[in-house]
């Protein structure tokens, strides 16, 4: 009798076991389709934040080119100036020309952290994607068991 008993609490055992380990596979693959649901979210944020920096990279490439140009021509206009005599002239417009330059320096560093910026961008999106998974949780892949019991 006592036999018969074990074995009847053995089988519960086991039944309410299969039963917990059907509902952590089920969850497993919820938890799996997430974190890659939230993997590829973060993808498409990090590509929309790379576009963001190219942009404002590129409009301030071209804000560069135009200082460029406009401090060329106070050079020239400078020049001239001092090749007339007018040095009166000549020393306004070297006094504008250093104030400009020390914007286009400024400028020019900030280009160059965008640059490197996107660059690190860049090369982190195109790192192979490890996902670490949380180490007190163990993901178990089984196949699935056959249900029907055979006499």
């Amino acid at each position: 009798m006592m036999r018969l008993i074990q074995k009847l609490t053995t089988a519960m055992r086991g039944g309410t076991r299969e039963i917990l380990e059907d509902a952590v596979d089920a969850n497993a693959l919820t938890i799996l389709s997430q974190e890659i649901y939230d993997c590829e979210s973060s993808m498409r944020e990090s590509k929309k934040h790379l576009a963001n920096v190219v942009v404002e990279k590129s409009n301030l490439k071209r804000q560069l080119d135009a200082q460029k140009a406009n401090v060329a021509s106070k050079e020239d206009a400078i020049h001239s100036k001092l090749t007339q005599g007018d040095e009166t002239a000549a020393l306004q417009l070297a006094e504008a020309l250093a104030a400009q330059e020390t914007l286009l320096e400024k400028q020019q560093t900030h280009f160059n952290q965008l640059e490197v910026y996107e660059n690190d961008l860049l090369q982190a999106l195109k790192r192979p994607l490890i996902h670490s998974v949380n180490t007190e949780q163990s993901w178990v892949w089984r196949k699935p068991r056959n249900k029907l019991k055979t006499p």
